[in-house]
């Protein structure tokens, strides 16, 4: 059974059954797998280590189909599955670099790999609470850029904003982050 036509809505229902499950499953992977291995590969920055963490995001998602309750996009919950395994991944190996960091004042990028004890997860659940303060535009921008890793003009034609304004909200992003961010980071 071929589910390359059908929809998001579709597809979901296909996974109700097991009989189309697994086809509807393949279909899935085929039509997010660039995507989600681009969000893991920017986080890791290194292929072959995106492609293994790749697989394990499909396998996780494969193997709890039977929690995605659809109230959120399958990709949202596909990123959801990737953050997790990307960030236990770069707890264990705190040399691995990940953007966005926030920007101090002096525009200098605060890099954890320069800190052998970053406690990631605190440090992701303090930078997802900083990013709940930007602004509606902002969080859109940072989803965007940061979590689909789209281009600057495509976004800013989207948006019907130019590419230098797109680029302005990624400094401010940064700054807002800093702001919210810096004690916590050990710059008092």
């Amino acid at each position: 059974m071929s589910f390359q036509k059908a929809s998001e809505e579709e597809l979901l229902q296909a996974i109700a059954y097991e009989e189309t499950r697994e086809a509807a499953f393949e279909e899935i992977v085929r039509r997010h797998y660039r995507q989600v291995k681009g969000w893991v590969e920017r986080w890791v920055q290194n292929p072959d280590t995106a492609e293994d963490l790749t697989q394990e995001v499909f396998l996780t998602a494969w193997e709890h189909l039977h929690t995605f309750r659809g109230e959120s996009r399958l990709s949202t919950w596909l990123y959801t599955i990737a953050r997790r395994k990307t960030f236990l991944f770069l707890k264990k190996d705190s040399t691995r670099s990940w953007l966005p960091w926030p920007t101090s004042e002096e525009g200098e990028i605060w890099e954890p790999a320069a800190q052998a004890d970053v406690p990631y997860d605190r440090l992701f659940r303090e930078l997802e609470a900083a990013r709940t303060r930007l602004t509606f535009i902002q969080q859109k921008i940072y989803q965007a850029v940061w979590e689909e890793g789209r281009p600057y003009k495509e976004i800013a034609s989207e948006m019907g904003l130019k590419t230098n304004t797109i680029k302005a909200h990624v400094f401010h992003i940064r700054r807002q982050l800093w702001k919210y961010l810096h004690y916590w980071l050990g710059d008092e």
